[in-house]
């Protein structure tokens, strides 16, 4: 998967931020990227709010949840 870093890291931070910190239920602190069409799609949610956020892309990337915070933390070093 190829990405600019400053689309990147507007993504991550997008979805990092409605991601729950702590919730009973794990994978809502974690942003789901799948990738498509060229672009790579993030969506997060807390149960109250959505958010999906695309960005152009190339590559292939099937599915994969990543802890938001974690995620945002690596992309913005």
């Amino acid at each position: 998967m190829i990405v600019k870093h400053a689309d990147l890291l507007y993504l991550t931070s997008i979805a990092a931020q409605v991601a729950v910190r702590k919730d009973a239920v794990p994978i809502l602190g974690c942003v789901l990227l799948s990738a498509g069409e060229g672009s790579l799609r993030a969506v997060a949610t807390d149960l109250r709010a959505r958010v999906e956020v695309d960005i152009p892309a190339e590559g292939e990337l099937a599915a994969v949840a990543l802890p938001a915070r974690l995620l945002a933390q690596v992309v913005a070093a």
